[in-house]
């Protein structure tokens, strides 16, 4: 016979899973204050061999499209492969890509299941985030987070469609 201890840890976990379901669900309603692009392009990010990357130049004149994921967020896995892909068909569009903070090893498992190869000469960078800083600049506040930066900076808090990327990428 379950007792109120049970039917309080029933509502914990159902409660935990919503919170989780709702970090990864994209499309939040939650308000946030715009980007701060010199705190981003300041953040002290780390390519995928471990060396301290290139400060992301954000120049206007360069549109660039930056995608903000986690490597615990499953759903976000195939949007990885499709980021990649219309980038790999729009060789002059810039596309960076920014892992979250995780553990050592989890990055760079999830970049080598989700890597789509790619023949252009300025291929998308892959970049992790180990402070949060990057996060924090603009702010990311529930995965997956694009930043569109093109003279304007739009923020999209939602998965974006393959054929809308291209699209965007090619402009």
């Amino acid at each position: 016979m379950p007792t109120p201890y049970h039917r309080n840890v029933r509502r914990l976990l159902l409660l935990l899973c919503l919170i989780a379901l709702s970090a990864c669900g994209g499309g939040s309603d939650l308000t946030a204050p715009a980007p701060d692009l010199d705190a981003l392009a300041a953040a002290p990010l780390i390519d995928l061999d471990g060396d301290p990357a290139e400060p992301l130049a954000l120049d206007p004149s360069r549109p660039t499209a930056i995608w903000f994921t986690t490597p615990w967020c499953r759903q976000c896995e195939p949007q990885l492969q499709e980021a990649l892909a219309a980038a790999a068909e729009v060789c002059d569009a810039h596309l960076v890509i920014v892992i979250g903070r995780a553990a050592e090893g989890a990055i760079g498992q999830y970049v080598d299941a989700n890597t789509v190869p790619s023949t252009c000469t300025d291929p998308p960078r892959i970049v992790t985030d180990p402070t949060g800083q990057g996060f924090g600049s603009v702010p990311v506040i529930t995965a997956p987070t694009w930043l569109f930066v093109t003279g304007d900076v739009e923020v999209v808090r939602d998965r974006v469609p393959v054929d809308q990327l291209t699209e965007r990428l090619a402009r």
